[in-house]
C-alpha cells in the first residue's frame, strides 16, 4: 500500500469518506445540487415557459455570485493555503472523482489487499447511444482508476497511452464495478491493466501505460 496522505487516505474505503471541512462540505452540496438539477432537466419534459423561467432564475443567480477572488487551477487552490493541502484540493475538484466537481459520474475508488477497486453509476447524463453509457465517459473512467491504481507501484506518472476495450453494451443507472491489476513498473513506466462488470458482464477492458515526467519535463510543467 503507498503511504497514507491526504490523498491516499480519500481511496481508503469503498464509501466516500467525510470532507475534511466545513467548507469542502458546503463544496460537495453545492456539486449535488448542480448534478441532480442537470439530470432533471435531462429527464423532465419541460415546456419552453418552464424553461425561460429556470434560465432567468439561473441568469440572476450568476449575477448575483459574489466578485471574490479567482483560483483557476488547482495549484491556485493549494497556494491560498487556506482550503487544504494539494491533495485535498486533488481529490475534491479533479473532474472524473471529485465529489466537490458537479461533472464527476460519481466514481468511488479504494484500495484493499494491495489492489485497486472502484464502483461507479451512470445516469442519463452519460448517456450515448440509446439506453447505454456513452464511450467517452468509460474511457475517461478508465484513465482515472488505472491512473490512481499506479501509485500501488510506488510511483506516479501521466497517461502515455491509454488503450480501451468494448465488449459489451454499459448500461446505464447500474452500479458498476472495476478492479485493476499492475502488470509491469520500472523507474518511469507503470503498466496497469483493468476490467469493468456489470453484475456477472464484463462490459469493458483497459490497459494504461503512465510515465513519470523526466526532471526536464516536470520543470516545464512546474513541478
Amino acid at each position: 500500500m503507498p503511504k497514507e496522505n491526504s490523498m491516499t487516505a480519500f481511496y481508503n474505503d469503498e464509501s466516500l469518506p467525510a470532507p475534511v471541512s466545513d467548507y469542502w462540505q458546503q463544496r460537495r452540496r453545492f456539486a449535488n445540487n448542480i448534478r441532480a438539477l442537470q439530470e432533471r432537466i435531462q429527464t423532465t419534459k419541460l415546456s419552453i415557459e418552464d424553461l425561460e423561467t429556470l434560465n432567468l432564475a439561473l441568469e440572476n443567480q450568476l449575477q448575483s455570485t459574489p466578485d471574490a477572488p479567482k483560483l483557476e487551477g488547482r495549484q491556485a487552490w493549494t497556494d491560498a493555503e487556506e482550503f487544504g493541502d494539494f491533495g485535498t484540493i486533488h481529490t475534491e475538484i479533479t473532474s472524473i472523482v471529485g465529489p466537490s466537481n458537479p461533472i464527476t459520474p460519481g466514481l468511488s475508488i479504494w484500495f484493499k489487499d494491495e489492489q485497486a477497486f472502484a464502483k461507479v453509476t451512470f445516469n442519463w447524463m452519460y448517456e450515448g447511444n440509446k439506453n447505454i453509457a456513452h464511450g467517452g465517459w468509460i474511457a475517461a473512467v478508465f484513465d482515472e482508476f488505472l491512473g490512481t491504481a499506479q501509485v500501488l507501484s510506488g510511483k506516479t506518472g501521466m497517461t502515455g497511452t491509454l488503450s480501451v476495450s468494448y465488449h459489451k453494451p454499459t448500461p446505464l443507472n447500474k452500479e458498476l464495478r472495476l478492479t485493476s491489476a499492475i502488470k509491469f513498473a520500472d523507474d518511469r513506466k507503470t503498466r496497469v491493466v483493468a476490467e469493468m462488470w456489470a453484475g456477472d458482464v464484463k462490459t469493458a477492458s483497459a490497459e494504461g501505460l503512465f510515465i513519470t515526467p523526466s526532471k526536464k519535463n516536470a520543470d516545464f510543467l512546474g513541478g
